[in-house]
């Protein structure tokens, strides 16, 4: 049964189709040759905490294999090399990719991009120094980012976010009220994206978040 109350169109039904088939090919067979490795924490996690190279190493396979496909950035904006697919398309394909592996598995995420650690129209809003620096690496799978909040207290809530981003004398220099402290997948990422309101120079906090 699909969690989805009307028909489905013919192409969001191919692409889910396509995306079961890449699944069965390429992550399942991964999934049971480390089972060990995903399976037993004392081979998952390095002594640091971090994810063990060998974990990240499969991580990154998934995802690049699923750019080759044409899946892993096939619901991110055209405007940043996505496939513009959209938001219906990416739900059905992540409800059938979680109802197939199941939302234990490690590799279950790194399927399809997520906004908050892969391409998405987040980014469409990032500078264009910052678009040539990633974009490129991420569209394609090898590399990923991670999602910072300021505070533990705000969950996943933006808007209940306390720590703001103040603008100084300088142009190219930033105040922050307070430490970062909860940032998802940090381990696994060489950069992320920090959300925090900023206030500008009038004191005024604007809707934006970083």
């Amino acid at each position: 049964m699909s969690a989805i109350g009307f028909q489905l169109p013919e192409d969001v039904v191919a692409v889910r189709d396509g995306v079961m088939r890449f699944v069965e090919a390429e992550v399942l067979p991964r999934l049971e040759r480390n089972h060990a490795l995903l399976n037993d924490p004392r081979l998952t996690y390095a002594a640091d905490g971090r994810y063990a190279p060998e974990v990240r190493a499969l991580i990154r396979e998934v995802r690049m294999a699923s750019a080759a496909a044409g899946y892993y950035a096939m619901c991110a904006p055209a405007a940043i090399g996505g496939g513009g697919l959209g938001h219906l398309a990416y739900y059905v394909a992540w409800e059938a990719v979680y109802r197939r592996i199941g939302g234990h598995s490690i590799l279950t995420p790194w399927v399809i991009a997520h906004w908050a650690f892969g391409p998405s129209a987040m980014l469409t809003q990032a500078t264009s120094e910052a678009q040539a620096r990633c974009l490129d690496a991420m569209v394609t799978g090898r590399t990923s980012m991670c999602f910072g909040l300021s505070e533990p207290g705000a969950g996943s809530d933006a808007s209940m976010i306390k720590t703001f981003q103040g603008l100084a004398a300088h142009p190219a220099e930033l105040i922050v009220s307070r430490e970062h402290q909860a940032i998802h997948l940090r381990s696994v990422v060489p950069g992320g994206r920090v959300i925090r309101p900023l206030e500008r120079a009038d004191d005024r906090i604007s809707g934006r978040k970083f």
